[in-house]
This record gives C-alpha cells, sequence and structure tokens, in this order.
C-alpha cells in the first residue's frame, strides 16, 4: 500500500491488485482507517476493479492506522501490513519572537 495523499484532513492510498497473486479473482476491497489510540475502524467498500481509497473528515495532525482486505472469489480474505499515517498540521502559524529591554515600571 502506498499513501498518495495527505492532507489536513484526508489520507489518499493506492494499493497493487492482488487478483494475480491470488490465482482468483476479487469480489472488492474494504479500506480501514482508524486512530491509533485503538478506536474502532472506519471502513470504505472498495470495487474489485479499483485499487485505491479516499478518507475525508479527519482531524488535522493526527495518527491513524490504515490497511486493507481484500474479500477473493472464494471467500479467503487477504489483507495489507498496517501503515501509520499522519495528516499535515494544516493552518498557517508564523513565528515571530519579541524581546523586551530596559522595561520600567510606571
Amino acid at each position: 500500500m502506498t499513501v498518495t495523499n495527505i492532507t489536513t484532513t484526508g489520507i489518499g492510498i493506492h494499493w497493487q491488485n492482488v487478483a494475480p497473486l491470488i490465482n482468483g479473482s476479487v469480489l472488492y476491497y474494504i479500506a480501514l482507517i482508524s486512530h491509533t489510540n485503538g478506536s474502532l475502524p472506519n471502513a470504505v467498500d472498495v470495487a474489485a476493479n479499483t485499487t485505491f481509497a479516499n478518507f475525508r473528515g479527519l482531524s488535522p495532525y493526527t495518527d491513524y492506522l490504515i490497511n486493507v482486505i481484500a474479500l477473493s472469489s472464494n471467500g479467503q480474505t487477504y489483507r495489507t501490513s498496517n501503515v501509520t499515517v499522519q495528516t499535515d498540521e494544516g493552518g498557517t502559524c508564523d513565528s515571530y519572537a519579541f524581546y523586551a529591554s530596559n522595561l520600567a515600571y510606571s
């Protein structure tokens, strides 16, 4: 699996078609994403002829755990390794340093 697009509120992923590797056909894929804190995953059903998914509505600057499951025509499941991805921090922040000297209390 490859991460293709990371924004503050979204992550795109791409994976290899596993049909040639399993010598069969894939009925569909399920792309899973969850917080790394152990929350229940959200799932996106993906058609068998599609090898990408986009997750939207995510929180900025947050770690997510992603993997993909393929369901073959003979009922077997195949799962990718887990990948941890962090969304972008977002926003713009300019850093300024202020130095004060010779302060007097009045």
